[in-house]
């Protein structure tokens, strides 16, 4: 509640909040529609493993997966075609957000397969490819925070292609997208090619930081909680101090002449209770920013008024957290990057199971 008795809400803070899921009536326990609108939700982050679990349980597209079987259809190309196919009815559902916010808002995120994390020409390739079936102008394609994600970044921004990074731990590796998005931008520019209609995103995987900052508690570091402004919160600040020295530098300026578009912080908070709690998106939600939550925290957080305060406070503080924590754990760059390559098998594993699946209900069916 602000002083003057008012109800706060995310976008009363400059900032918006997206599900963390997949667009579904039984996932969501009512209409996706009255969902979307009820809660103020503006975007998607397409949980891929989500999507994958019910694809695996059989309780999505089951009639499709039968049907293209029998017209000679591999399990691999069906999966690709039910992928396509939920993102394209989600960035649909999300076109009026797109069109009534001038394309500042209204986006699905969708990663580019895991398998291909490492091989910098085969996710340009991808991308191109992924884009051109998709035909959704409010659609993000997102690269993993691997050093072969961030140069393929820049690559696919040059060819015009809307593109982020997911799985972001550390700050350098964001200073790293954002340098990347700009470059990208800037050849464009050269080939006096448009940037208007080019967009992305650096989503930080706060959820995870979290486990790694537990893990240390675990082992007797003894780190700040994450609701004490420990590891996640601090690094969520200290990037979006990053973020608006950025979007104040004399290049970045020289860019939004011609039409650019900020790469938004999106924070990622599935995953971490701590960060799911009341008071924690305070300290999250701010100008340009995204909240990425699943459906019952959405819910849990329009119950409630926010402070008023935001993200935009205490970034002088979380710089001096973040120098500290870096002091404790001089290799803490190394567990973020040990981290990423975690996330990243476990999406290969997640996708290849999904793939199985639809394999295994082929063959019964045969």
């Amino acid at each position: 509640m602000s002083d003057n008795g008012e109800t706060v809400r995310p976008k009363n803070l400059g900032g918006s909040i997206w599900l963390d899921g997949v667009i579904q009536d039984s996932l969501l326990g009512e209409p996706s529609s009255e969902f979307f609108s009820r809660y103020e939700v503006t975007g998607v982050r397409f949980n891929l493993p989500v999507f994958e679990r019910e694809v695996s349980l059989g309780r999505l597209a089951r009639s499709t997966i039968l049907q293209q079987s029998a017209d000679g259809v591999e399990a691999a190309e069906i999966y690709s075609r039910l992928l396509v196919q939920a993102v394209q009815e989600a960035a649909d559902m999300l076109g009026p957000v797109f069109e009534r916010t001038n394309g500042s808002d209204g986006f699905i995120t969708v990663p580019l397969p895991a398998v291909l994390a490492y091989d910098v020409e085969s996710l340009v390739e991808e991308a191109v490819l992924f884009s051109t079936q998709l035909e959704r102008q409010n659609v993000i394609l997102l690269v993993p925070a691997t050093e072969e994600g961030i140069t393929a970044l820049q690559q696919i921004t040059a060819a015009g292609v809307s593109t982020g990074v997911q799985h972001l731990l550390s700050v350098r590796r964001y200073r790293e997208a954002s340098d990347s998005y700009l470059n990208g931008l800037e050849h464009r520019m050269m080939r006096s090619a448009h940037v208007r209609h080019v967009n992305s995103i650096a989503e930080f995987a706060l959820g995870h930081l979290e486990t790694i900052a537990e893990d240390k508690r675990a082992s007797g570091d003894r780190p700040e909680r994450a609701a004490d402004g420990g590891l996640a919160v601090s690094t969520a600040r200290v990037a979006y101090g990053n973020y608006l020295n950025s979007v104040f530098s004399e290049r970045y300026q020289k860019l939004a002449k011609l039409g650019l578009r900020a790469q938004r912080l999106a924070w990622s908070c599935s995953g971490a209770s701590e960060l799911l709690s009341a008071d924690l998106p305070d300290q999250l939600i701010g100008p340009a920013t995204v909240c990425e939550m699943p459906g019952d925290a959405i819910r849990r957080l329009y119950r409630r008024s926010l402070s008023g305060f935001g993200l935009s406070y205490g970034l002088a503080e979380a710089q001096t957290k973040m120098e500290l924590h870096e002091q404790r754990h001089p290799n803490l760059e190394q567990l973020c990057a040990d981290e990423v390559e975690r996330l990243v098998n476990k999406q290969v594993l997640s996708s290849d199971r999904a793939v199985a699946s639809i394999q295994e209900v082929c063959e019964r069916h045969s």
